[in-house]
């Protein structure tokens, strides 16, 4: 699992403490809040609050260990997925805010849809589907989505252009397959992921993106970015063994294997 960290300010800390009331309901609050700040650096949550109030604060690395060990000190068992599970729901909520277009299936409204009478939506009908949308990307049950996401891009340079073959519905399968775990040996992944939280993550961790519409002026789900093609390639190769690009690599180098040999086996 890649390391995290937050820039913090009063409204980061209080979706960091909303986001551990529902991963860790049965912890008293006043434990909760001394556990963040530990988390966060801090030696108690009063010190914390000193330091916001003079400005925003980080970034701040998270140390799940902190966390941890002074829930377990009280008397709870707290696994770094809980922490890091409201860390990413923060990430989630403030990727929001940056982007009012960005939701749990990808980016923008989209193509209006059939209903089941076969009619097509209004335009009022179309907006509340995109809200909809909105909101279930706010759901804590993404956060782990987001997680995959970060582990695996955590491992892909930037590069200075937005490249091609970056297609975040192509990058969200391979985050499907990524092996990873939490801290301490917890899985986490391979898992599935949307491409709504994808997204989110590759915001988190800096890269930039191209967003675009369909042959009809319709706003694409799908965004690309500013990310190593080799890199991808490598990580795609390794998470799909059996998929459209390990297969083409296989077979361009099946020839430079056999040499000399490769027409006749070809040929049989």
């Amino acid at each position: 699992m890649v390391d995290l960290s937050l820039r913090l300010n009063p409204v980061t800390l209080d979706r960091l403490k909303a986001g551990l009331r529902l991963t860790a309901p049965d912890i008293k609050s006043s434990h909760r809040v001394e556990a963040l700040a530990r988390a966060l650096g801090f030696s108690t949550n009063a010190e914390l609050r000193v330091r916001l109030s003079a400005g925003a604060v980080g970034p701040c690395p998270i140390n799940p260990e902190a966390f941890r060990l002074y829930l377990a000190d009280h008397g709870f068992n707290a696994p770094p997925s809980v922490i890091l599970r409201a860390v990413a729901h923060a990430i989630t909520l403030g990727a929001m805010d940056r982007d009012e277009r960005l939701h749990l299936w990808g980016w923008g409204c989209g193509r209006p849809e059939r209903g089941s009478g076969g009619a097509w939506e209004t335009p009022y009908q179309h907006y509340d589907r995109f809200l909809r949308y909105r909101e279930e990307l706010t759901s804590i049950r993404v956060a782990e989505q987001v997680l995959r996401a970060i582990a695996l891009l955590s491992r892909v340079p930037a590069t200075r252009t937005i490249r091609p073959d970056t297609d975040s519905y192509r990058l969200k399968h391979i985050a499907e397959n990524f092996p990873c775990a939490y801290p301490g040996g917890e899985a986490l992944g391979p898992g599935y992921v949307a491409n709504g939280p994808l997204i989110v993550a590759a915001i988190h961790l800096g890269f930039v993106y191209k967003t675009g519409r369909d042959r009809d002026g319709w706003e694409w789900p799908n965004v690309t970015f500013n990310m190593s093609q080799k890199h991808l390639l490598e990580l795609d190769i390794a998470c799909r063994p059996n998929g459209a690009r390990a297969q083409a690599r296989r077979r361009k180098l099946e020839p430079r294997r056999y040499g000399s040999l490769w027409p006749r086996l070809h040929a049989a």
